[in-house]
């Protein structure tokens, strides 16, 4: 069969990487598995799959380039999301289905949301060999909830970001008074008190043990004026995108 016009090599491989199906890379290419299958083998890889056929679409570029509704994805990604290290996989839970639901919407993902059996939690999974490698260079790895560096995020998309993470992690008291992210990582903690304390809010870390005598790290905003000021500034340009009963107590709205 002959090679489609425009159809080269490095096209062939990243549809490979992707886990596209043979017979899909067949369609879309014009060549036969065989012909696929030595493309393959002479850029390097071994081909050892065939790799499931996509079941939906998804933007792959949408973490390429910074923007509010990126950073505040990628913040519930660190907090909420866990890497697949079996597959090219990554999801985020939440008890909230609409929450993730935007998530898809922004990231142009046609699938939905799975309930978890025997649990009151939803959670989305894209498969995209693409976008895991993405987020891995973002800070977001396997096994990342003790290690997670806090990312170089963007002056700009700095609220963005941290909205996301207090969406995915944060606490909120129901007067409003303080606000609480929990982390297992100390680099991250640290990281995100420093944001805090440049936008000159009262924040402070406070280290506890679990009962594996691992330590957590709690990240606090308290008093009403700095939670208000945090309000102003991560709310901001959030539109729709935030978990609303957490803006209703951080701006401490009646």
């Amino acid at each position: 069969m002959p090679r489609k016009k425009g159809i080269t090599d490095e096209n062939i491989v990243k549809m490979y990487t992707d886990r596209v199906s043979y017979k899909e890379m067949s369609e879309i290419s014009g060549l036969t598995a065989r012909a696929i299958l030595n493309v393959i083998t002479k850029n390097g890889l071994n081909a050892t799959r065939t790799g499931p056929p996509r079941k939906h679409n998804v933007n792959e570029a949408f973490f390429d380039q910074w923007t509010n509704e990126m950073a505040w994805v990628l913040g519930l990604i660190i907090t909420d999301g866990n890497i697949c290290p079996t597959n090219q996989s990554f999801s985020v839970s939440q008890k909230d289905p609409q929450l993730l639901e935007k998530i898809a919407n922004l990231m142009g993902f046609t699938g939905k949301a799975a309930k978890r059996a025997h649990a009151d939690l939803y959670t989305l999974t894209v498969c995209s060999k693409t976008l895991k490698d993405k987020l891995c260079k973002l800070g977001v790895t396997k096994r990342k909830s003790l290690t997670v560096n806090f990312p170089k995020c963007p002056q700009e998309y700095l609220p963005s970001f941290v909205r996301g993470v207090i969406d995915g992690d944060g606490y909120v008291d129901n007067e409003g008074y303080t606000v609480t992210v929990t982390s297992g990582s100390s680099s991250f903690a640290q990281g995100l008190l420093s944001v805090y304390q440049e936008w000159t809010l009262r924040a402070r870390i406070r280290t506890e043990k679990t009962n594996s005598l691992n330590s957590i790290y709690r990240v606090v905003v308290s008093d009403r004026e700095s939670v208000k000021k945090l309000a102003d500034i991560i709310y901001r340009n959030a539109r729709s995108n935030c978990v609303l009963k957490k803006k209703k107590y951080v701006a401490n709205y009646e």
